[in-house]
């Protein structure tokens, strides 16, 4: 099976982008790195809840054509659980339900959900790998690895937790040789009856397609992208896919071989009605499987078997396929089947200039308007139906109003702008949270600059770094290679630097690290503070100025403000105050007009390091497993967010949007456990600055995990084979790593380096002595951040914060000198002009 889907996406290896009948669809994003080690090989099975399991079983033999395969029950030792498997060719369909009153998981799912997909389960191979790298990546971990054996071997499996109440399972089975899984027993009950049915010729399922409640597509893709290492295959978004009621957007995600397709929906805000996606998540009661498609070589002959065993498909009308005629006539792909047959059966074609695929709709299969099938053929075509949406979404938005869901009885348009305009703040909240801090920073850094040093760079002052200057011995002749060259150096050198402490991070050497962070931080809060110390004594000639700066840099660097019992704002404020006295440092320090050539510098490095795949930020954020949080009150400035609610169902999956120069986190309901650590975490042990500094640097590296310990359980009690409750793996303490914190959702985070750099570039706007110009860089800094913010950091692991706020700043700077300023000078001066001529005459 995982060689066919090899062999099949190696001849129909599909373009980069489609246009399907005008409506471009991105396809094959790029794959990223291949996973060190595991692979998905191919969809398991999928495992459903219901009430009756016997009988869904019988309704999908005798509808679909199924046949009975194997069974757990009563009959097999299983006391707690019926389990009926039915299999056509590659597809099989497991029915699970509970034996015995009380059995609360089954039972809630059955209350919240109705009958429906629990699990979407995968094999593997090398479960180890993978279920360890998704322990790293912060995954709840439902069922650690488990062995499962009988008289034909045995299987390896875990249970993650997605998306909902959804599980995938991942099963590693090279070893057993037995029917189905340890446990089951063949099950050929009615096997005379079902045989007599018309043959359906189903082959294997080509994807599962998941709903998702408003704004959690994203983070639902983020949690394939960063727990499965999926990649992102294809998508579409409202703008493309809509009618005049409702829209949706889709991203699907694939595993490296791509040979399971994990299509992620969610529905688009804004329009008349009630879409089906939102259908769905109302009557499912959140995220949860809507569909699983499956495939067939023969989709005529499949349809018509299937309608004649009594399976009800949506009714499209016959003006799509006069439609169909006319678009056919125009393109070079050819449809082999009779379009009159696909008209007569109601059978969707969408196509681009490669091929094309037939598709067909159940309606749904069960009494709530929640899961249905799909019944997909393809001919050298690798979409969706993205050209079938518009009349896929028309005909089941007629489904919809004879159930009478098409339109609430309170939909109200006033309360849907009124949502949308939540929405809309919901969105700025995150951004404008962070601006006030970042103008602080900006203020103080002017306080400093202009008021203690006069806004004069001094080529005597501890920290002055050997450059070209004019005004020394070494230039070029040219202050404009002068400056290129320095920016060029001090690029090459901060590179330098952060892949040295990269590779430090891969390989481990935690104890450099830590001892160059503990040199930054004593520098900064001793050093650096008591220069500003000394030289504020100094300017008011205080005697005893040796003393005293002494004394307050002591204080200052020793006060209690990161530990637990210290409130937020100490950590703020601090944080404001550092990051100006560095950056009115780098303003005293670097030559004549160096910084202009350094700041678009950055713009271009912050991009590389942040978005390249061999960044070093990138690569850093993903070892923040390995550090306890308090690395990151060292080096980012951590806001409220006051965004509350993100995950809009309870959702046991850590749904989040997080950045390495921003991170907008999300506190999960999850707990993820590692090994214990030495560090002793009494919250009412009260430490000063330095002593808590010292132990949270020593103990960064105390979440490391340890190998997984495998359940080797022989089940010589039976009753603990069949025992359906998952246990919730768990150690003694809880660890909270640094990734942990980027998934809280409660903060928003900006990294120290942007705020020094958003302070140089006002620093050097005030230089040129035009408050105008000042105002307006403070004005476009503030604009870029939340535009940043707002715009970007959408489900993306990282998002450099330093481009956009930047790149506007220095627009608004030399716009507002050299353009605006001189022009409103003029007509001043025209305007004095005007009202002395008026008087002399």
């Amino acid at each position: 099976y995982f060689y066919h889907h090899i062999l099949f996406n190696l001849i129909y290896s599909p373009p980069i982008s489609m246009n399907v009948h005008g409506l471009t669809t991105k396809l094959n994003y790029e794959k990223g790195a291949k996973p060190e080690a595991g692979q998905f090989i191919c969809f398991d099975h999928v495992r459903f809840y219901v009430g009756n399991a016997k009988q869904a079983a019988n309704w999908y033999c005798t509808n679909f054509g199924f046949e009975p395969y194997a069974y757990k029950g009563l009959e097999t030792g299983s006391r707690l659980v019926a389990s009926h498997a039915v299999k056509q060719n590659k597809i099989i369909f497991v029915f699970e339900t509970a034996l015995l009153p009380g059995n609360l998981e089954i039972g809630n799912h059955l209350i919240q959900h109705g009958d429906g997909v629990k699990d979407v389960a995968f094999e593997v191979d090398d479960i180890e790998y993978i279920v360890n790298y998704a322990k790293k990546k912060g995954a709840v971990v439902v069922k650690d690895i488990t062995k499962e054996e009988d008289e034909d071997g045995y299987i390896l499996t875990a249970s993650l937790q997605t998306y909902g109440d959804t599980l995938h399972t991942l099963i590693e089975r090279k070893h057993y040789k037995g029917l189905f899984l340890p446990g089951f027993k063949k099950h050929s009950y009615g096997e005379e009856f079902f045989k007599s049915l018309p043959k359906v010729g189903l082959d294997f399922i080509d994807h599962c397609v998941g709903n998702q409640p408003e704004n959690m597509m994203e983070p639902a893709v983020q949690w394939y992208e960063e727990i499965l290492q999926f990649h992102r295959f294809w998508s579409v978004d409202d703008t493309m896919i809509h009618t005049e009621y409702s829209a949706l957007s889709s991203i699907v995600m694939t595993n490296y071989e791509e040979t399971i397709k994990m299509p992620i929906n969610e529905p688009a805000v804004g329009r008349r009605a009630v879409s089906q996606i939102q259908e769905y998540v109302d009557y499912y009661g959140g995220a949860g499987v809507q569909h699983i498609a499956l495939n067939t070589q023969d989709i005529i002959t499949a349809i018509v078997a299937l309608k004649s065993r009594g399976v009800e498909f949506l009714s499209i009308p016959d003006a799509y396929y006069d439609n169909l005629r006319e678009r056919l006539s125009k393109s070079s792909t050819k449809v082999a089947e009779d379009i009159n047959k696909l008209q007569k059966l109601k059978i969707l074609v969408d196509f681009d200039e490669n091929g094309y695929l037939l598709q067909i709709f159940s309606k749904p299969c069960q009494d709530r308007p929640t899961l249905f099938l799909e019944i997909i053929q393809r001919r050298n075509h690798q979409g969706f139906g993205a050209g079938n949406f518009k009349a896929l979404f028309e005909s089941i938005e007629l489904e919809q109003n004879e159930r009478g869901n098409l339109f609430y009885k309170d939909y109200n348009p006033t309360l849907q702008y009124e949502k949308n305009y939540k929405l809309l703040v919901k969105a700025l909240r995150p951004g404008v949270k962070m601006l006030l801090p970042v103008f602080l920073n900006m203020i103080v850094t002017l306080f400093l600059w202009i008021g203690l040093y006069d806004m004069k760079q001094e080529r005597d002052n501890p920290f002055n770094l050997n450059m070209l200057s004019s005004e020394g011995d070494l230039t070029t002749g040219s202050q404009t290679f002068d400056g290129i060259l320095n920016a060029i150096c001090l690029i090459f050198l901060i590179g330098l630097i952060s892949f040295g402490l990269l590779a430090l991070a891969i390989y481990e050497f935690k104890k450099f690290i830590q001892g160059w962070l503990a040199f930054s931080l004593i520098s900064v809060l001793f050093g650096v503070f008591s220069i500003y110390v000394y030289d504020f004594l100094k300017l008011f000639k205080i005697s005893n100025q040796i003393l005293l700066t002494i004394i307050i840099s002591s204080i200052y660097g020793t006060v209690v403000f990161f530990t637990k019992k210290t409130p937020l704002y100490f950590h703020q404020l601090y944080t404001i105050i550092n990051c100006s006295m560095v950056s009115v440092l780098y303003l005293r320090s670097f030559p004549e007009s160096t910084i202009w050539f350094v700041l678009p510098t950055t713009i271009l490095w912050d991009i590389f390091a942040v978005w390249s795949p061999s960044g070093p930020l990138k690569r850093v954020t993903e070892k923040a497993y390995q550090y306890n949080e308090s690395i990151l009150k060292f080096m980012m400035f951590t806001a409220d967010n006051i965004n509350e609610n993100t995950n809009s169902d309870g959702n046991k999956m850590n749904y989040n949007t997080e950045n390495s120069s921003i991170s907008l986190t999300s506190e999960g309901d999850e707990e993820y456990y590692n090994s214990s650590t030495d560090q002793d975490q009494n919250d009412d042990e009260i430490t000063t600055e330095s002593e808590r500094m010292l132990t949270e640097i020593e103990n960064w590296d105390s979440s490391e995990n340890t190998e997984p310990e495998y359940e080797l359980d022989n089940h010589e009690n039976e009753e603990d084979i069949n025992n359906n409750e998952y246990k919730v793996v768990k150690n003694e303490k809880k660890i909270t790593t640094a990734m942990d914190a980027l998934n809280d959702n409660n903060s928003v985070r900006l990294g120290f380096g942007d705020f020094i750099f958003y302070s140089l570039l006002i620093g050097k706007s005030a230089a040129d002595m035009s408050i105008m110009a000042t105002t307006s860089s403070i004005f476009a800094i503030l604009l870029g951040l939340l535009i940043t913010l707002v715009f970007l950091q959408k489900g993306d692991i990282v998002v450099p914060a330093l481009p956009i706020p930047i790149f506007l700043g220095i627009i608004f700077h030399f716009g507002t000198l050299y353009f605006i300023e001189p022009f409103i000078k003029q007509l001043y001066k025209r305007k004095l002009l005007f009202e002395k001529a008026k008087k002399n005459k």
